[in-house]
């Protein structure tokens, strides 16, 4: 067994630990009882181009990053990113999956599916949702600006990390808000699987814009790989030259990544051997 093999298992097991381990399932839904749900469903895009919105590609760091991916598109990412071993991180907190092939995610009016939830009950909650949609059946679909909809006969419905295995990619999360910085547990799982990544292996980045999270992960990652000190400013000012948007919005936004590059710088040589939380602790 190779070594990428190797890793692919062990990664599967600590994801299906880490779920039924942090994750009771009772407190989410009784899937016991057929509980149903509104499944109010906005399609996330109609791309028809080869590659994803906003996809861009550093290939001297193996990493790329875009908006959501369509299923149809990833036979072409696969062709630009030349890499065998591919693993698409998911950033999106949102519930969200593939009816048709088409990109999908729940909403519920004036309601916050996943406030306060971990990546592990997202993917929970996700999947008994997507579980929850009848194949055979129609189904209403809206456009995000709420002036559009659609009815669509259900012939397929698959979660993203179904469709990535069955690309033959490896699927991981670390679900983050499209308004906030991330939480410090999920730095620090962040941090943990970028120390533990298996060489020469591509890294895609996706949220649902491409933007704000896209932008964001992809810059830690740059400043955890920064051995040649390059500035904070020529990270950030890189990321949106090559089509990112400016992280520096807010003050919050400024302060975490101000700290996390010099997390990034004090402990690169360490390969990371304190966490993120352990050290943010100690300043």
């Amino acid at each position: 067994m190779n070594l990428f093999k190797k890793y692919t298992k062990i990664l599967a097991l600590m994801v299906i630990m880490t779920i039924f381990s942090t994750v009771a399932l009772p407190n989410i839904v009784d899937a016991s009882n057929d509980q149903k749900y509104e499944n109010n469903l906005i399609l996330d895009n109609e791309s028809k181009n080869e590659l994803p919105y906003k996809y861009r590609i550093i290939n001297s760091l193996k990493i790329s990053g875009s908006s959501q991916i369509n299923p149809n598109q990833i036979k072409n990412m696969k062709a630009n990113i030349k890499n065998s071993q591919i693993f698409i991180v998911d950033l999106r907190d949102e519930l969200h999956g593939f009816i048709n092939n088409s990109p999908v995610s729940f909403y519920e009016p004036n309601k916050d599916l996943t406030k306060d939830l971990s990546t592990s009950k997202i993917l929970a909650n996700e999947t008994l949702r997507l579980a929850s949609i009848p194949k055979g059946d129609k189904l209403t679909l809206h456009s995000r600006n709420a002036g559009y909809s659609s009815s669509v006969f259900i012939e397929s419905v698959l979660s993203e990390s179904t469709v990535v295995r069955n690309n033959n990619l490896i699927y991981v999360r670390f679900a983050s808000s499209n308004e906030n910085i991330p939480s410090i547990k999920t730095i620090d799982q962040f941090v943990s699987f970028v120390k533990y990544q298996v060489p020469n292996t591509h890294l895609h980045f996706h949220c649902d814009n491409g933007e704000y999270r896209t932008t964001l992960f992809m810059s830690m990652y740059q400043m955890m790989k920064n051995k040649n000190n390059l500035p904070l400013k020529e990270i950030l000012d890189y990321q949106y030259k090559i089509g990112g948007i400016s992280l520096l919005d807010n003050p919050n936004k400024e302060k975490f990544l101000t700290s996390f590059y010099k997390y990034s710088l004090e402990n690169i040589n360490t390969n990371f051997r304190v966490p993120y939380s352990q050290w943010i602790k100690n300043q």
